[in-house]
This record gives structure tokens, sequence and C-alpha cells, in this order.
């Protein structure tokens, strides 16, 4: 899409309705420069190493493949132990985390005849994970709209008591829906004060 001055537009629509429109400069580069994408070093790949970005992200994708956990080919017998681990080793993982609109338990989701089976709802279910820790409000941010029309606002209550999160760990916004319309600026501002919090 481009308008009479040579510039391309970008609608931004995260929720179905058209919100913003950010203007970008067309390249003035020639199109040859353009054309051979997995050839291009996007910082993070070797440039010693002959094999193309293309090649490389193919090779990440099979070893992610193997090594991703497979909830669903777990016998029935597991050990509920199992699955204690697993989130143990997230839990050092992460360093901080953000969480919006997040549902509490899935126990509650309804979406037509979409329903969750007991053992998938224990594995997504915040319910069954979050622990009261001193460090939670140091590495975690929670927030939510209260006009939620698809993960209902009192979710986000059930998290923070939970959680033992502080009020500074929690942004509520009156209205924004599901999407955080009207809202998306100050969050994101909200988001990197928190990360780059100490």
């Amino acid at each position: 899409m481009a308008d009479d001055n040579n510039q391309a537009s970008v609608e931004l629509d995260t929720d179905g309705v058209n919100e913003e429109t950010i203007h970008v400069e067309t390249p003035t580069e020639e199109a040859s420069a353009f054309e051979k994408k997995e050839d291009v070093d996007l910082g993070y790949t070797d440039v010693t190493n002959p094999k193309s970005a293309k090649e490389l992200l193919q090779e990440v994708k099979k070893t992610e493949e193997k090594t991703k956990p497979k909830f669903e080919q777990r016998e029935e017998d597991t050990d509920s132990s199992d699955l204690e681990d697993y989130s143990e080793k997230v839990q050092k993982r992460i360093k901080k985390l953000i969480a919006l609109c997040t549902r509490y338990d899935y126990a509650s989701f309804k979406a037509g005849s979409l329903s969750f089976n007991e053992d998938d709802i224990k594995i997504m279910s915040p319910k069954y994970f979050l622990e009261k820790d001193p460090s939670n409000n140091e590495r975690i941010l929670i927030a939510h709209c209260k006009d939620d029309e698809r993960i209902p606002f009192h979710n986000l209550q059930l998290i923070k008591d939970q959680l033992d999160l502080s009020e500074k760990n929690v942004i509520v916004y009156e209205t924004g829906g599901h999407s955080f319309r009207g809202n998306r600026e100050n969050l994101f501002n909200e988001a990197i004060r928190f990360l780059e919090r100490d």
C-alpha cells in the first residue's frame, strides 16, 4: 500500500478495529538488495558458518521440536512430580514475567463445544502452579482491563492474591477490552519501567 508521497502504510489491527496507521518510508535501494531474505544476517547468525540463515533456522526448528515437552504423549499413570519438576525448571529460567489478561483456571473456559480435560486444565491453569514467593514482586507484573470481554476481570485478583503481589505489580485499566485499546502505549511504558527495575 503506497500513497502519493511514496510511503508504505501499515495498519496495526490487533482486535478487529483499525486503530493505527504507520507510514514507513519505501527503501531507495534496488529491489535486488531485498530479494534473498535467507542470506540476510539478522545479528544472531555466525557469519563464518557457510550455511544460510534459512538453513540455520530450519536446524533450530528441528532441534526445538525434539526438545519440546510433549504433554499430550504422557502416559496416564505419569507421576505428578514429573510436572512439578518441569514447572520448577521453567520457574528457574524465567527472570521476569509480564502477564496480560490471564485466565486463572481453565476449568471455567467455555467456548461453544470446546473444553479441556482435567489433566490439561491442571497443566494450563495458573491456579495449579502459582506460588507465593518473596521474589514475585521483583519478577512478575500483571495487567487487565475491567471491561475484558474474553477473560473476566476477577481473574486478576485471584492471580494477585495467589502470588501475593503488591499493588505496584498490578496494572488495572477501566476500559480497553482484551487488547488494551487506548492503553497500549501506557502499558508498553509501564512494562519497560518494570523490566528496567532492579
